[in-house]
């Protein structure tokens, strides 16, 4: 993703990437971006964006409240906000033919978040998190 994005901004443009473990993002060396290694909570952005992304992020971490919020305060006025989070517990509904293994592998992915405090469905209810930030739902 912020390869495209990369070809996207062109030279004049910046991507900023923020990871607690930057070890795959570390071959983007050029100008237009800035790697930044630590917890996002925690760093300090120094800019406003036209567009923030995240993708399976907020699923893994107890603090998403705080970095969705964090994430739409970095917004510039008609910025975008993309974020993709899955809801496991609807891939139930996948299983039409009611494949037992395949039941028993969303059963186990949807109790190892739950054991971790986590939420499996959290896609589900993110619509009604980012309108709560004051923003916009262009699709969902």
């Amino acid at each position: 993703m912020m390869r495209w994005l990369g070809n996207v901004v062109g030279p004049i443009g910046r991507v900023v990437g923020v990871d607690r473990n930057t070890s795959h993002l570390r071959h983007l060396s050029d100008s237009r971006f800035q790697i930044i290694e630590g917890d996002f909570l925690e760093i300090s952005l120094d800019a406003a964006f036209n567009l923030a992304h995240c993708r399976y992020v907020f699923i893994h971490n107890r603090g998403a409240a705080q970095m969705l919020t964090k994430l739409a305060q970095v917004l510039k006025p008609r910025g975008f906000l993309v974020v993709e989070e899955p809801d496991f517990t609807s891939a139930k509904l996948l299983n039409r033919r009611g494949d037992v293994s395949q039941q028993r592998v969303n059963n186990a992915i949807c109790r190892m978040f739950e054991d971790r405090v986590l939420d499996p469905a959290h896609g589900l209810s993110l619509p009604e998190k980012v309108a709560a930030e004051g923003l916009d739902i262009v699709e969902c």
